[in-house]
C-alpha cells in the first residue's frame, strides 16, 4: 500500500503470539521516509496508553543461492533479544550468514550465532564449571 507523504495506517496485528509482541501495526511516511510502528496498550497511574516504537521498514534480504549439497549444512542456534525477551531459533545453514538471513528475525536483535556443537560444548563447559 503505498502512502501518502505524512500520513500513516495502523491495523490489529493478528499475528501476535506473545505479550512481547504488538498489539498492533502499521506503517507510516514521514517526509517522504517509510517507517513501521508497533504500538502497545499498556496500563498507567491514569489509566490506558499507547506505548509505541518507531523503526525502519524491516526488509528480508533473499538467501543466496548456494551450489553445496544439502548434507554439508549443519544446525545453528542463533539467539536474540526482542522486547524485552531473550529468545532462540534452531535450523540447519551453510554458513553463520546463511543461518542469520533464514533465521527471519530483524539481525540487529540477533547477539549470537552458534553450531550445535559450540552451543553444547559451551554447555558442557559451564555445567563442569558450576558442579
Amino acid at each position: 500500500m503505498e502512502q501518502k507523504e505524512n500520513t500513516g495506517a495502523i491495523f490489529l496485528n493478528d499475528k501476535r503470539e506473545k505479550d512481547t509482541q504488538p498489539m498492533y501495526k502499521g506503517k507510516l511516511n514521514y517526509k517522504g521516509q517509510d517507517i513501521e510502528i508497533a504500538l502497545w496498550v499498556r496500563d498507567g497511574k491514569n489509566g490506558k496508553f499507547f506505548s509505541a516504537k518507531l523503526s525502519e521498514p524491516y526488509q528480508k534480504t533473499d538467501t543466496p543461492k548456494v551450489d553445496l549439497p544439502f548434507w554439508k549444512m549443519q544446525p545453528y542456534r542463533i539467539q536474540y533479544y526482542i522486547q524485552g525477551v531473550y529468545d532462540y531459533k534452531i535450523l540447519q545453514a551453510y554458513s553463520p550468514e546463511d543461518a542469520i538471513q533464514k533465521a527471519d528475525v530483524d539481525p540487529k536483535a540477533i547477539y549470537q550465532v552458534w553450531t550445535l556443537k559450540e552451543w553444547f560444548n559451551w554447555c558442557d563447559r559451564y555445567d563442569k564449571k558450576t558442579k
